[in-house]
């Protein structure tokens, strides 16, 4: 808050001696002492550890803290105007409107829960973690969403098991979450300490990837007792944490602060606390009791920390220990405006006194980023006159030398209020939750601000975060609050509270965290368009928008938080029109992805839109044609389901938006030639063996086309007769007698150049009705010269000087010729032999011709 003149205007007739009273300490204090615990390493959310029993409805042991003394200082009261119980729909004037931006339960499904709750909330950015006694719990969407975090099963097993206070605070700077866990006194171990655990990134806090180091009061060199009622808080350099020490019996033994730098908050190793316990005081509750720190805008952490106890009704002792010392400063008492000790009586409607317990110890404190001011605030007891109802007293004091500046009263004369709590923002306002209730209201958590529009705390207008139809469970309701600046905007604040809905058992406990502030602060709502291509994809959304709306049917749009992060998952597969279509990818403000989640860091404070594309599912059928076997068809692209090459008949499954897709069939399937494919019986061009497919329908056929193929050969058969050189002309080929192929037939072993003839004929076995072989000895040859061949052509060859000649010519492309035989025999002149008819005559080459076809046609 910012202090104007007017503000220290009634302090003018104040006795001013009194009021900033010298140190009754005037020495300095011992250097402190040192405590090291090893870290143990980071955990994670589903560790199975042993649980201690924990069905129990009051935190005990309950620890009794000394009373304080009452001295009246004999100070004049503060002239402070009542509050106002204000109505968020009806506020004058308009402009600077108190406004609850956020308001929800943050007590998880799972959470065991016992009374008194006391919750606690702090956030990394979009990331808020809250405690409440025995759970922790975990907000990805800016508080509107929570889930489990279970202390129990989380951290190893301690003392009597994880309770009951429980303390949260981020620090932005460093990205730390510090989580103080509080444990049980045990009999067994004759110990109750406390973990302080912490993650280092937002990432791991979202991840419930803690550290931690856990302390009990051995380590503290008080062996046999147990901690309570703690505080925490950071500076720009350490974790500053604060215990009261009670022993077996819950009498009230010690105070301690500790604190530790906070960048010995590492992932192993260890850390070494610097530590104080209680010291000799001249006041009379001896310099102890319930300290309570001065929190701060964590976004600017200051170099030195405060804090505070009462001496009596009328003197507090203010502390001060810097970043950059050893030791804490001098410690001064300072006189104040007396306030009401004892016990206090806040009936509810059903009569239960809810502010029974309370022990009036210093419950919250300030200290100011922009102006020398902090200060401390806890309740008072009325005093049956000006104060008829139990308030709240707001100590402010000079940072600099710690002297008091102002005293301010929050009171209502129908209303009681106790146990507040306060947070600092960025512009130095004060945000404040407290408990109240009436008679005739059950009591819940009130929020105020001072700020630029109510510079003062006293005569402020609350706002009650909720309507409780309950009262408390038992004569105690809850010790303390938080109160945090956003992240988000650090002009505005996080508030934690409680209230009873549906009745008055533990069950019935609600725990709020609220974010609210000015409504010239409020955020500027950011738009998530999600789509999908086809449209109609359900869409899961991790993060929950400020609607209550997450998941959805693309296309639909949801708001959000500046800076939110979120999470977007798309099915697999999605039917539209009769068709399925498979997943592709991810492409928006936030980038892109192939992977069906989508998961942006921050969506920032501009609109973003978020696409998921999906491709038609075409499954590829892949045949052959005119093979009798199967084909082994090389695949270019590996399938949805991981397959490539495959032999047909077989399938593949592809994405349309990821083709074409390339199958490639071998230039034979055994002897029988490839032709061409067909794509949905269409023909593609003739020996291409690779076909592209680019399909645009959600099933596609393709067929490698095979030529039948009978190979040609040629056997020799019957024998000749020889010449004058005594050789048998050798008649052969070594041609391959395809149809539309032209062929070669050779001849060799004459005596010399002479003419002869190839007679060609369709039959070895018969010509003119006689049978062959024919013997041409009755024409005068040589008795050993046959006839081997019909005669339906005779083709002149010419022999050369080397007694051999060739012949070559061309078979019809005919596929009805193929597998025929053609039977040929070379007959030639030799008028060196001694018969009156001067023949020889070849063997005989019977040739099948051989070649491709298609169905008995041509088969190119």
């Amino acid at each position: 808050m910012i202090r104007s003149s007017a503000r220290y205007a009634p302090l003018v007739g104040l006795a001013l001696t009194g009021l900033l009273a010298i140190p009754l300490t005037a020495q300095n204090p011992p250097l402190p002492e040192t405590a090291t615990a090893m870290i143990e390493t980071a955990t994670g959310p589903n560790l199975a550890l042993p649980q201690p029993p924990r069905a129990f409805l009051n935190e005990v042991p309950i620890g009794g803290l000394p009373v304080v003394p009452v001295v009246d200082a004999g100070l004049p009261q503060p002239n402070s105007a009542p509050c106002t119980i204000g109505d968020l729909n009806n506020q004058v004037p308009l402009a600077g409107a108190f406004t609850f931006f956020r308001n929800r339960d943050h007590r998880p499904s799972g959470a065991s829960q016992l009374h008194p709750g006391e919750p606690s909330t702090a956030a990394s950015r979009d990331t808020y973690f809250a405690t409440g006694n025995t759970y922790g719990s975990l907000s990805k969407d800016s508080g509107m969403t929570w889930s489990h975090v279970n202390p129990f099963t989380l951290f190893p097993a301690v003392d009597g098991g994880a309770c009951c206070d429980q303390r949260v605070i981020a620090d932005p700077a460093s990205g730390l979450m510090l989580w103080y866990v509080q444990y049980r006194y045990s009999a067994t171990t004759g110990a109750g300490g406390f973990r302080l655990a912490w993650t280092r990134s937002r990432d791991q806090l979202r991840n419930s990837q803690w550290s931690s180091v856990y302390f009990n009061a051995a380590s503290f060199a008080l062996a046999g007792n147990w901690l309570d009622f703690p505080d925490i808080a950071v500076s720009n350099d350490h974790v500053y944490m604060a215990t009261n020490v009670f022993n077996a019996s819950s009498a009230y033994q010690n105070s301690l602060i500790i604190r530790i730098p906070l960048n010995q908050l590492s992932g192993g190793g260890s850390v070494v606390a610097t530590y104080y316990r209680r010291t000799g005081g001249s006041g009379p509750m001896n310099g102890g009791a319930s300290y309570r720190f001065t929190q701060t805008y964590n976004g600017s952490p200051a170099v030195e920390m405060y804090w505070a106890s009462h001496n009596s009704t009328s003197s507090i002792r203010i502390f001060r220990w810097d970043d950059a010392n050893a030791g804490r400063f001098a410690d001064v008492d300072r006189t104040i405006p007396a306030w009401t000790s004892g016990a206090g009586a806040a009936p509810g409607p059903d009569g239960r006194d809810w502010i029974g317990f309370d022990d009036h110890r210093i419950a919250s404190g300030y200290a100011s980023p922009v102006s020398d001011e902090g200060g401390f605030l806890w309740s008072s007891n009325g005093n049956g006159g000006s104060r008829p109802q139990s308030y709240v007293r707001v100590q402010a004091f000079s940072l600099a030398d710690r002297s008091i500046i102002a005293t301010e009263d929050v009171w209502n004369g129908t209303f009681d209020f106790a146990f507040p709590a306060i947070g600092m923002n960025s512009l130095g306002h004060g945000g404040v939750v407290m408990s109240g209730g009436s008679a005739t209201t059950n009591v819940t958590t009130y929020a105020l601000l001072s700020d630029n529009y109510t510079p003062f705390f006293a005569g402020a207008t609350i706002f009650a975060l909720a309507t409780g139809t309950n009262g408390a469970p038992s004569n105690r309701w809850g010790d303390y609050h938080s109160v945090v600046a956003n992240p988000i905007d650090p002009r505005t604040f996080i508030g934690t509270g409680m209230h009873m809905i549906g009745g008055s058992g533990t069950n019935s406990t609600v725990h709020r965290t609220t974010w609210f502030g000015r409504d010239d602060y409020t955020p500027a709502w950011v738009s998530l368009s999600v789509s999908s291509s086809p449209s109609g994809a359900a869409i899961t959304v991790d993060e929950t928008d400020r609607n209550g709306s997450s998941s959805g049917t693309a296309p639909f749009v949801r708001s959000y938080t500046p800076q939110q992060g979120y999470t977007l998952r798309a099915p697999a597969s999605l039917s539209s029109g009769g068709n399925t279509y498979l997943f592709a990818n991810w492409s928006g403000t936030g980038g892109s992805t192939a992977s069906q989640v989508f998961t942006v860091s921050s969506i920032g404070a501009s609109a973003h839109g978020a696409t998921a594309t999906y491709g038609l599912q075409s499954t590829v059928t892949v045949d052959d044609r005119n093979v009798a076997g199967s084909v082994a068809i090389t695949v270019g692209t590996t399938d949805l389901d991981g397959l490539s090459n495959g032999s047909t008949l077989f399938t593949r499954r592809y994405r349309t938006t990821d083709g074409p897709f390339a199958f490639t069939a071998p230039s034979a399937a055994g002897i029988q030639p490839f032709r061409r494919w067909y794509l949905n019986n269409i023909a593609q061009p003739l020996g291409q063996v690779t076909i592209s497919v680019a399909p645009a329908t959600g099933a596609v056929t393709i067929e490698a086309e095979y030529c039948s193929y009978t190979a040609g050969a040629y056997t020799t058969y019957g024998s000749g007769c020889p010449g004058s050189n005594a050789l048998v002309p050798a008649h052969s080929s070594v041609s391959r007698p395809d149809i539309g192929s032209s062929v070669t037939h050779s001849v060799s072993g004459f005596a010399s150049p002479t003419p002869a003839i190839m007679v060609i004929g369709l039959s070895r076995t018969t010509y003119n009705g006689s049978p062959l072989p024919l013997n041409l000895g009755f024409i005068g040859t040589n008795p050993a010269c046959n006839l081997l061949a019909s005669i339906t052509l005779n083709l002149p060859i010419t022999i050369g000087g080397t007694g051999s000649g060739s012949l070559t010519f061309a078979l019809p492309n005919d596929p009805s010729a193929i597998s025929q035989h053609i039977f040929s025999q070379v007959i030639g002149v030799d008028i060196f032999v001694p018969f009156r008819m001067p023949i020889i005559v070849s063997n005989g080459l019977d040739m099948m011709i051989g070649g491709r076809s298609l169905g008995g046609g041509t088969c190119p």
